[in-house]
């Protein structure tokens, strides 16, 4: 495997534990690992761009990273400097190339750092990502004409100048040169948002959660590492293939379990934005309403009792209970909502208990009555 490891992360820029993993998933074949990768579509696009004050005071540059896949913003650099030449840099030129070229400006004595990090703190703010989202509903669709007159209007506010010129260029690029981009420390800032965190994505499945009004988990309650049964709505011809390696009779009968690695809550739309795993860079993504119940089944450890040797007891071990010690190393899947039917008979409010005192008292009075 080792061989067949470097082979993956020599040619496409891959980690070497990513590149095990992947082997491990396709047991060790090679070409079906290659497959997978070839597979793998272009999902992120750089947004190259330079500006040009009114008062030809200030010039700056930026390049930006958005994940299609993720749906995210992943990475804003921008240079802001007194030096005119800025406002000559091409942005048609390779992302690399561009990225080398403006940094050069940055380590200039012409350069503003304090205006170039305030601009990269403005767009990162949560409210902006959100609406920059708009903007890029796929690879064939990027609004690049809102993009400029947002960041003009954004720009605009730290800079104090609505006469701004700008001018930007898309590339689109694979995962792979990204995440070797990324992994040398670039200037600039990365998001590091809790769904994007080590998180190599090589494909993300349409899929949709089958729903359980009765009898299901609602979402908010989910855990990582919890499992979710999900309907594949992907119809890319690489999709059955993979899940000829993962559960083909599941597949085949039209759901399949997944593991969840991610569940993010829109406070605006109060939905779930939930990520479940298949295999190593191979994820699946749905929205849910937050209080929708889904068909899961949660992952939690049973109990198991410590065995002792077998000895004749006396009279003082007969009313011993033995000890129950927790092993870890035995999950149980079981459903949330039957755990607590399971239990609701014990389950007694103060007003239950007076009322059940009460009604005994009234049966021994009554009695007494007869009696007497």
């Amino acid at each position: 495997m080792a061989m067949e490891a470097e082979i993956l992360s020599k040619n496409y820029q891959l980690p070497q534990d990513f590149a095990k993993k992947l082997l491990q998933f396709t047991k060790n074949d090679l070409e079906a690992a290659i497959k997978i990768l070839e597979s793998a579509e272009k999902s992120i696009v750089w947004i190259k761009g330079k500006f040009i004050t009114n008062k030809k005071i200030l010039n700056g540059s930026f390049l930006f990273a958005y994940n299609f896949e993720l749906k995210e913003l992943s990475y804003v650099f921008f240079v802001v400097s007194n030096d005119s030449s800025l406002s000559r840099i091409n942005v048609e030129s390779h992302w690399k190339d561009f990225y080398e070229e403006i940094q050069q400006y940055l380590n200039s004595n012409m350069a503003n750092p304090e205006i170039s990090h305030e601009l990269e703190r403005l767009i990162l703010i949560p409210e902006n990502l959100r609406y920059m989202i708009n903007f890029f509903i796929d690879a064939n669709n990027i609004d690049q004409a809102n993009i400029k007159r947002f960041l003009t209007n954004e720009i605009a506010k730290v800079l104090m100048d609505s006469g701004l010129s700008i001018k930007i260029s898309a590339e689109l690029v694979d995962v792979f040169s990204f995440e070797n981009f990324m992994s040398q420390n670039p200037l600039g800032q990365r998001v590091n948002k809790k769904s994007a965190k080590n998180l190599l994505l090589l494909l993300n499945l349409k899929v949709e959660p089958v729903l359980a009004p009765i009898g299901g988990i609602e979402v908010g309650s989910l855990e990582y590492g919890d499992e979710v049964l999900l309907k594949i709505k992907d119809e890319r011809e690489i999709v059955p293939f993979i899940f000829s390696m993962i559960d083909p009779a599941s597949f085949q009968a039209g759901t399949i379990y997944a593991t969840l690695v991610s569940r993010e809550l829109d406070e605006v739309t109060e939905n779930y934005g939930v990520r479940v795993e298949f295999g190593p860079g191979i994820y699946g993504s749905f929205l849910v309403g937050s209080k929708v119940r889904i068909q899961a089944r949660k992952k939690v450890f049973t109990n198991s009792i410590s065995q002792k040797p077998i000895q004749k007891e006396t009279k003082e071990q007969k009313n011993k209970i033995i000890e129950n010690t927790v092993s870890p190393e035995i999950p149980l899947y079981y459903n949330e909502q039957d755990k607590k039917e399971e239990f609701l008979f014990f389950e007694k409010s103060p007003f239950q208990t007076f009322v059940a005192i009460l009604i005994v008292l009234i049966f021994v009075l009554i009695a007494l009555l007869f009696i007497l």
